[in-house]
């Protein structure tokens, strides 16, 4: 019996790889987003200040969830991840920026 071609072990760090690059990311493109967006400095708080807000409020339920439901917790972190990707990659207004950063934290505290 052969092992499948790509396993989920592999999509799961696959996808842990690619959202801890894209934390990393984040912080020296902070300027640019400002530049981009024309957002004030607390406004770009803001959008930098939601990952952590997210991780917070996410925590206890998150883990409530993945305890009883793992199967289900890693079939949904890989879309939220991406929802939460191309939300910040449309490069919207900044309540669009707000839920990309919100729903990227979530998936990516969900995969790890």
């Amino acid at each position: 019996m052969s092992p499948p071609a790509f396993s989920g072990i592999a999509l799961l760090c696959l996808l842990d790889f690619a959202s801890t690059v894209c934390v990393g990311a984040f912080g020296p493109l902070l300027p640019e987003i400002a530049r981009a967006q024309g957002l004030p400095d607390w406004q770009l708080g803001v959008v930098a200040g939601a990952f952590g807000l997210a991780r917070m409020a996410a925590d206890l339920p998150v883990g409530m969830l993945a305890t009883r439901r793992l199967g289900s917790t890693l079939a949904l972190a890989p879309i939220a991840l991406l929802a939460g990707v191309l939300l910040l990659a449309t490069a919207g207004p900044l309540p669009v920026l707000i839920l990309g950063r919100l729903l990227h934290r979530r998936s990516s505290w969900w995969a790890a």
